[in-house]
């Protein structure tokens, strides 16, 4: 099957707080920040999971899929997935996913939040916990945190229908930290938690590479922000990440990129003068060296 695109390339668009002909989805939705699908509900939305197999959907929101039942696989950046019953499945912002197929036992539950309520949220570095995720999106998780994780989802569904519920975002937003600990403290063993400095400074790097890529592109900015040089900065975020500091800033820029042009509303040249590029040209060898295309045929091909 070929690869479509849809036109809205945000998955939380894909699902609207109620169903309709057209995406005939039954979930716990808030506000559009976030969609919590339990095992009951992934099988009523199933015809329309299968219906997605081939489209090419571009994240700009994160996406958390704990697998109960049978298997899901899909391509992450052109890179072959398997999800089966018992293993989690996080994917970040800028990814790019596309479901191939789907068992007929496939169940599980879905957790997709955009970075508005994400960012609301009491975590202590979320994006960076997410970056480290997502070198190895694919985690076992033991079944006495997947029956929590179940538990949670069903209290949200209950308390996010009592619209006069006094400070109903907060008492949500709470639910869904501890889904988020839950997950961790399975996924990281508590004497795994303990960060060294190397690993303090690599994540205030990463937060600051997510809110400054546009405006900055080099490590040395980065570095005086940090007050550390460049090369101390360097040797730190790849002993911790095992990617190189460019890397990290190169990749945001790029996932940023792929986002811009998807969208569609943007011409190349504002793209370009959006991320801080010297002019088009150079906007265009960036892409070309990373992607191997040009902006122009990958939106053409997306």
């Amino acid at each position: 099957m070929g690869m479509r695109k849809d036109n809205d390339t945000s998955l939380l668009d894909l699902l609207p707080l109620q169903p309709d002909a057209e995406h005939p989805l039954v979930y716990n939705g808030w506000n559009g920040q976030i969609a919590i699908f339990n095992e009951s509900q992934i099988q009523q939305s199933m015809a329309y999971i299968r219906r997605l197999s081939g489209h090419s959907i571009c994240m700009d929101s994160s996406f958390f899929l704990m697998c109960t039942a049978g298997k899901l696989d899909l391509l992450l950046d052109l890179e072959p997935c398997q999800v089966e019953s018992g293993q989690l499945l996080v994917v970040i912002p800028g990814k790019e996913i596309v479901v191939q197929q789907v068992s007929d036992d496939f169940n599980g539950v879905l957790v997709v939040t955009g970075s508005q309520f994400t960012d609301g949220l009491q975590l202590s570095n979320p994006l960076a916990t997410l970056l480290t995720l997502a070198s190895t999106p694919v985690r076992t998780i033991k079944y006495e945190a997947m029956k929590s994780i179940e538990t949670l989802c069903a209290m949200f569904g209950r308390l996010v229908t009592l619209n006069d519920l006094p400070n109903q975002r907060h008492v949500l937003e709470l639910i869904v930290e501890l889904m988020f600990y839950t997950m961790g403290y399975y996924l990281h063993p508590p004497k795994a938690i303990k960060k060294s400095s190397a690993d303090f400074l690599t994540d205030q790097f990463v937060q600051l590479v997510d809110s400054d890529h546009r405006s900055h592109h080099q490590l040395e900015h980065y570095a005086q922000l940090l007050n550390v040089s460049a090369k101390y900065l360097a040797e730190c975020v790849k002993q911790t990440t095992q990617r190189t500091a460019t890397n990290w800033i190169e990749a945001r820029l790029l996932a940023d990129a792929k986002h811009l042009l998807n969208s569609n509303q943007m011409s190349i040249k504002e793209i370009a003068n959006t991320l801080n590029f010297a002019s088009q040209s150079n906007f265009g060898r960036f892409f070309k060296r990373l992607t191997g295309t040009s902006p122009l045929a990958y939106r053409k091909r997306h």
